[in-house]
C-alpha cells in the first residue's frame, strides 16, 4: 500500500470521528474530584506510593492531581508535579513510534519497508517479510522478550547494542508474519535501530528537534542529567547495583552507551510534558499554535491497522486485538464505552506504572503516572487505571453499561 492511499484511509477515519455526537467538553470539577479520589484509592490499597494525574480536553488542561509519595524508604519523600518517571513501554508510542511516523511523513520510510532491506541479516529464519507495519502493530511473529544475558554471552568484542540487535536478528518467528498479534519488546528494539539508521541520528536528537523542543517538553529524555535524576521516582527501593538506571533490563543493557536509545523502554518524562504530547495528538498534530506532525500523519498513526487474534502458543489463539500504529485501540469497557465509535479510544501502558489514554472523538485525554513497581512487582495498576477511564467515559457518554447489557 502506498503512502497516499494510507493517508486517504486515515482522513476517511477522521471524518467518521468528526461526525460523531458524544459530549465534548473539558472534565468538570466534579469529574476531577472523582479522578482524585480514584488516585487516592490506589495509595490506600498499597498499589503505589503516590501518583500524578493530568487530564484535559484538546488544548485545555485541568489542574494537576498530585498524591502520596515518590518513595517511602529510607524516609518518605512527597510526590511532586514535576516528578520524573521511567515511562517503560509508554516509550514505545511516545518515542519510537512517533519517530517512525515522522520518518514516514518525510518519505524516508513506508509501512511496507522491510527490515531486511536495511539490515540483510534480519532475514534469518524466515523474517525477510517483516516490515515496519508489523513492528508497529506487534504482528511480526517475534517472541515477546529476550534475556540480555543471551546477547552478552555471544557479544565478544562488539558493543552491547550491536550484540543485542544481532541476537534479535538471529531469532525465528513464533507465527507467520501478519497473522497474529503478540506484544513484543523486540519489535520496538528493532524499530528504534531502523529509525536511527535511516535518520542518521539518535532518537534523542531527532525527537528533541522535531517534537519535544517545539512543544516545550523540557523533561522528556532518554538521558537524564543530574538535576533530573534528583526528581526521578524510584522503581526499586534499592537499585540492584547501587545506581539509577532504566528499570527494563533489555533497555538498560542496550542503552549502556549514553548515545543509545532503546526502542521498547528507556524514555523519561513528566506529567506536564506528556500532557503536551497528548494535546498534540488530540489536536491532530499541533498544540499551542505549533505543528509538529501533519494531521494526516496523526490520523494514520491512531487509526486501527491490525485486527488479529492474540497468539498464545502453537495453533492456539486468544481474543482479537486492535492495534493502531504504536497504540492499542480499546474495544472493551471500561477502557472504552459501547457508545464510542470503534477505534476511537487509544492508549498505552508502561510496566513501571505509567499510562496515557486519549479519546479521539471527544479529544479528552488522561496522563497517569506512578512508580507502582516500587510498591509491588509485578505491579497491580490495571484496576486503578480502569477506574479512571470509567470516570471519564461516564462523563462523556453517560452511565456505565450494565453486566449483560
Amino acid at each position: 500500500m502506498n503512502p497516499v492511499s494510507i493517508f486517504a484511509r486515515a482522513a476517511a477515519a477522521a471524518l467518521v470521528l468528526a461526525t460523531a455526537t458524544a459530549t465534548a467538553a473539558p472534565p468538570s470539577a466534579f469529574t476531577m474530584k472523582k479522578l482524585d479520589d480514584k488516585v487516592d484509592e490506589g495509595i490506600v490499597e498499597g498499589v503505589y506510593p503516590g501518583g500524578v494525574l493530568l487530564a484535559g480536553h484538546g488544548e485545555e488542561t485541568s489542574p494537576v492531581i498530585v498524591s502520596g509519595n515518590s518513595r517511602t524508604e529510607p524516609a518518605a519523600e512527597a510526590m511532586r508535579a514535576d516528578t520524573i518517571f521511567d515511562l517503560a513501554s509508554v516509550s514505545k508510542v511516545m518515542g519510537t513510534a512517533t519517530m517512525t511516523m515522522l520518518l514516514i511523513e518525510d518519505g524516508r520510510l513506508t509501512l511496507d519497508t522491510r527490515v531486511s532491506e536495511i539490515f540483510p541479516e534480519y532475514a534469518a529464519n524466515g523474517k525477510e517479510d517483516v516490515a515496519v507495519r508489523h513492528l508497529l502493530t506487534h504482528s511480526s511473529g517475534l517472541k515477546p522478550y529476550e534475556n540480555w544475558k543471551v546477547a552478552e554471552e555471544k557479544r565478544g568484542g562488539s558493543a552491547q547494542d550491536e550484540a543485542l540487535f544481532a541476537q534479535i536478528a538471529s531469532l525465528d518467528k513464533r507465527y507467520p508474519t501478519g497473522e497474529n498479534i503478540l506484544y513484543s519488546c523486540l519489535n520496538y528494539l528493532s524499530l528504534a535501530r531502523l529509525n536511527e539508521t535511516v535518520a542518521g541520528e539518535s532518537q534523542q536528537e531527532f525527537l528533541s528537534r522535531r517534537v519535544w523542543a517545539p512543544l516545550g517538553m523540557t523533561d522528556t529524555t532518554y538521558h537524564l542529567n543530574e538535576e533530573q535524576r534528583s526528581r526521578l521516582a524510584p522503581t526499586f527501593k534499592e537499585w540492584p547495583d547501587g545506581s539509577v538506571r532504566i528499570h527494563d533490563p533489555l533497555a538498560n543493557y542496550y542503552s549502556v552507551d549514553a548515545g543509545n536509545c532503546s526502542g521498547n523502554a528507556g524514555l523519561f518524562s513528566t506529567a506536564s510534558d506528556m500532557g503536551a504530547y497528548c494535546r498534540m495528538i488530540a489536536n491532530r498534530g499541533q498544540s499551542g499554535g505549533v505543528r509538529v506532525m501533519k494531521a494526516e500523519t496523526v490520523e494514520m498513526m491512531t487509526t486501527v491497522h491490525a485486527t488479529l487474534p492474540k497468539y498464545v502458543s502453537g495453533d492456539e489463539t486468544g481474543d482479537t486485538w486492535n492495534r493502531a500504529l504504536g497504540w492499542h485501540a480499546y474495544s472493551d469497557w471500561p477502557w472504552t464505552h459501547p457508545a464510542a465509535p470503534q477505534g476511537a479510544v487509544i492508549g498505552h501502558t508502561g510496566y513501571t506504572g505509567t499510562f496515557l489514554w486519549i479519546n479521539r472523538e471527544t479529544k479528552d485525554w488522561i496522563v497517569f503516572l506512578t512508580n507502582s513497581v516500587y510498591s509491588k512487582d509485578p505491579p497491580q495498576t490495571s484496576t486503578i487505571r480502569k477506574r479512571l477511564t470509567a470516570v471519564m467515559l461516564e462523563e462523556e457518554y453517560g452511565p456505565a453499561p450494565q453486566p449483560g447489557g
